[in-house]
């Protein structure tokens, strides 16, 4: 039985967490968010910009106003064509569709947390029926890599949304506009504000010129919410008036230095490929066709390497590959140049060979891809939370606010998160009221600590690289320390799974970062972790002296699990032909299930080592299928079983589109001169 002083202890240690996810989180103001507001306030909430944090913030506002006022420029968002995404939903090109002019990154690789998935099934009841046909639902493996090696994915993870940009935003549009009967769209460029008396306590209008430049027209305003991204016009909307002009107040900055940025110098490329139903039976053994999700995510350790990759199935069997880099200019247009990016991938552990395997199968068979290039703007963050003059009924959410490098997959979970933030801070309004005269602080102070947070914590890992172009008054080596800590989080992250239970948690909003920071993570004991090696085609850039770690592929049924599956052996007493005589390496075995290898002659026995079953014929070696020796040596690939050298190698009769992929693999593996089979004897002298 508990002592009553320990029981105590609990209470407190339990009370204080969920404060600090209360405060850090938006996941308790999921409760109430899509219920009504008895008596809403009278006047417009009008919203600057109909993307997704204009679609969220005006769904949550029209709970809570008489009359929401979206105003955006592109008139074609609310015909058909931007009611619902035909191009998607009959499997179609959806490059080919209509654009949005001021959001660059519509047509990239997007992802979504769980948080969004949870908020939506909230604010809009038949969510999931309206998903089907233009996207999924999962809850698996995202496949994350950093450096070549897994990031752990416990089961139990809530389900997620697999979906893409113009798929996403066409079905918030249609379902904002068909279920809030007090939700207007107007087509016009927000040109200034008006304000309800020379000090500019409030707005009391917003001024826009309509789509044919005709006219400025003037709507009144009890609310106005700046969702134009990064265009920032907040920051113009404010400029020459008596809000900049005003004196600074204790402890706040001035108007002119609310905004501070920095260049990550970021360009990625997204394609997309229809996988039309005679190329997903030639696809079927790599891609699992009815589950979409993330398929492989390759990251670099930071400053280690400059590119990374994501693979992805989308609705509609559409394919999509998305290759990035800091500081890399040249755009890519085929699948060689994706086949090179990857190959260029500097890891710790190589790449498995289906990935190669699927880009050969495009590439031969000639598979139509649309693609889309990105020069990321540089990261911004308006610092509105630190300026105290502004309107009380002025707020900005999503990018408009803080424009992060894309690549950390934040942005449309960012905006949601605002959005249910500014629910709860509405519904603590005195109801039919207009707002309060701290309403605007109110709300970015909640801002500040929630979404924030995410500012320091890209910028950290961006300024990683040194091509990036640091903030004002900054130099690379700020957030040396939290880069570290980084570090070791993944580490953890690769190698315990309740750590990255954590992680993944705190990556989905479900809880705030700091449960990365508690002693019982940092005080795990270090993981075991084979020396820092990293690769690039295949050699080494390490100094001879270094322990030697040598990778080895092994073919198996798929009986024995899932594609991908790799196991780590430390064996200190093994031989290789690759190495020097009696020389100790450390191994890593990563199984490969694209060829049945159980029935062969004398490869028939499964023996376990240090936990990990690996396939040995009856003198204890291993069969060789791929070895990688991060001492230099050359990457040698072997078709079918390994001898002992001096031997023969039986080969295989293959069809000609088995000779075009291995040609392919040859090159891209460069075995050279130092193709030998190699044996690892797994027999101690």
């Amino acid at each position: 039985m508990s002592s009553p002083h320990s029981t105590l202890t609990s209470q407190l240690v339990f009370s204080l967490k969920r404060t600090r996810k209360a405060s850090l989180t938006a996941i308790y103001d999921l409760n109430d968010i899509g219920r009504p507001s008895d008596k809403r306030i009278g006047g417009n909430a009008v919203i600057c910009g109909g993307s997704i944090a204009g679609l969220l913030t005006a769904r949550v506002c029209a709970d809570h106003f008489s009359k929401v006022i979206i105003v955006d420029p592109e008139a074609w968002l609310v015909t058909e064509e931007g009611m619902r995404d035909h191009h998607r939903q009959q499997g179609s090109d959806y490059m080919a569709s209509r654009k949005r002019s001021r959001v660059p990154q519509y047509t990239s690789m997007h992802l979504y947390q769980p948080f969004s998935l949870m908020a939506l099934r909230k604010l809009f009841p038949n969510f999931d029926r309206e998903l089907e046909g233009c996207g999924f639902l999962d809850s698996g493996d995202p496949g994350l890599r950093i450096s070549g090696i897994p990031v752990l994915f416990p089961t139990g993870i809530p389900q997620t949304i697999w979906m893409t940009r113009p798929a996403y935003e066409t079905l918030l549009r249609r379902l904002v506009l068909s279920t809030c009967s007090n939700v207007e769209f107007i087509t016009g460029s927000v040109t200034s504000l008006q304000p309800a008396s020379t000090s500019w306590e409030s707005v009391a209008y917003v001024s826009f010129r309509t789509a044919s430049d005709a006219e400025t027209l003037q709507v009144p305003a009890a609310l106005v919410v700046d969702c134009t991204g990064p265009a920032r016009g907040g920051l113009r909307w404010f400029q020459d008036t008596e809000v900049e002009k005003r004196a600074c107040a204790p402890g706040s900055l001035p108007f002119s230095e609310l905004k501070v940025s920095y260049d990550p110098k970021m360009f990625y490329t997204t394609f997309e490929f229809k996988i039309l139903p005679a190329m997903k039976d030639k696809l079927g053994y790599l891609v699992d066709f009815q589950s979409p999700s993330n398929l492989f995510a390759c990251f670099p350790n930071i400053g280690k390497g400059n590119k990374m990759f994501n693979i992805a199935l989308r609705d509609n069997d559409h394919l999509q590959i998305l290759c990035g880099a800091w500081d890399v200019h040249q755009k890519i247009c085929t699948v060689s140049d994706i086949r090179d990016h990857m190959s260029d991938i500097v890891t710790d552990r190589p790449l498995p060979s289906w990935i190669f395997q699927l880009l050969d199968i495009l590439e031969t068979n000639d598979v139509h891809a649309s693609y889309s290039h990105l020069r990321v703007p540089a990261s911004a963050y308006v610092r509105y939370h630190r300026f105290v003059n502004l309107p009380s009924n002025f707020i900005a959410i999503g990018d408009s606010v803080l424009f992060l490098n894309p690549i950390n997959a934040q942005g449309c979970s960012k905006a949601c998160v605002e959005a249910v933030s500014l629910d709860a801070l509405l519904r603590k309004c005195p109801s039919g009221m207009s707002l309060p005269s701290n309403f605007g602080r109110d709300f970015f102070a909640c801002q500040e600590k929630r979404t924030g947070r995410l500012w320091e914590s890209a910028k950290k890992d961006d300024y990683g690289w040194q091509t990036t172009s640091p903030s004002k008054g900054e130099t690379l080596a700020h957030g040396k320390l939290s880069r570290a800590v980084g570090k070791w989080i993944i580490e953890l992250m690769q190698n315990d799974e309740a750590s990255a239970r954590v992680m993944w948690l705190v990556d989905g909003w479900l809880e705030p970062p700091t449960e990365l920071e508690s002693p019982v993570i940092l005080l795990k004991p270090r993981p075991f972790a084979f020396t820092e090696m990293p690769t690039k085609r295949g050699r080494s850039n390490s100094p001879q002296s270094n322990p030697r770690t040598v990778y080895v592929v092994l073919k198996r049924s798929s009986a024995y699990g899932p594609r991908g599956d790799e196991h780590e052996v430390s064996c200190e007493s093994v031989h290789t032909t690759l190495a020097a005589a009696n020389k100790a390496a450390k191994f890593v075995f990563e199984i490969d299930e694209d060829e049945d290898v159980a029935e062969e002659d004398g490869w028939t026995s499964w023996e376990d080592l240090d936990g990990t079953r690996v396939q040995t014929d009856s003198e204890g070696k291993v069969r060789v299928i791929q070895v990688f020796d991060t001492q230099g040596e050359d990457l040698a690939w072997v078709e079918k079983k390994t001898i002992d050298e001096g031997d023969e190698t039986e080969e295989s009769e293959d069809d000609e589109e088995e000779d075009d992929m291995e040609e392919r693999q040859a090159k891209r593996l460069k075995a050279g001169g130092n193709s030998s089979n190699s044996v690892i004897d797994l027999t101690e002298d």
